[in-house]
């Protein structure tokens, strides 16, 4: 795949990186929508998928009182979510050796191949994509990606506090 811009390009400003991102934000919730819509799942039900299969990956068990944190929905509401995901195949639930009352969730193996068929695509193309990118230049874009998502999840969670009147 081609770079978008040669090297030698002044760098941009932050209101073309605030861009940059919003573009990749929109691309991606219309690739996700795609995928949701050809799996029947709704968008809060791929949120659902994303935040357990990140558990999955960093090693933490994701119960659903968590996933209701995560979500920003009630516990009913991430019961419903889970319940629609269980009865769909897409997600399971486990108890907690020792005490049976401790549930935690996990993607099933349908969900994981189904995710593969469309995100393998995505991440070869991504792949390809940074190529020719240097060590050091990976660093910067892994750390300005970081930054960007820690500064949003900041933003939101101010917006979750309550407002004084």
């Amino acid at each position: 795949m081609k770079p978008s811009s040669p090297d030698e390009s002044p760098p941009p400003e932050d209101q073309g990186l605030i861009r940059l991102l919003q573009l990749l934000t929109v691309e991606s919730d219309q690739f996700v929508e795609r995928f949701g819509a050809r799996h029947g799942l709704h968008r809060t039900d791929m949120n659902a998928l994303a935040f357990v299969l990140d558990a999955e990956q960093r090693g933490e068990p994701m119960s659903p009182t968590r996933l209701a944190s995560r979500l920003g929905l009630s516990p009913s509401a991430t019961t419903a979510v889970i319940d629609r995901l269980e009865a769909s195949g897409h997600l399971e639930r486990h108890r907690v050796p020792g005490d049976r009352r401790r549930v935690t969730l996990s993607m099933s193996a349908t969900a994981r191949l189904a995710g593969r068929g469309m995100f393998t695509p995505l991440r070869e193309v991504f792949a390809d994509s940074w190529a020719d990118f240097t060590d050091e230049e990976r660093r910067t874009v892994a750390r300005f990606l970081t930054r960007s998502v820690e500064a949003m999840r900041a933003v939101r969670d101010d917006w979750e506090r309550p407002q004084a009147p």
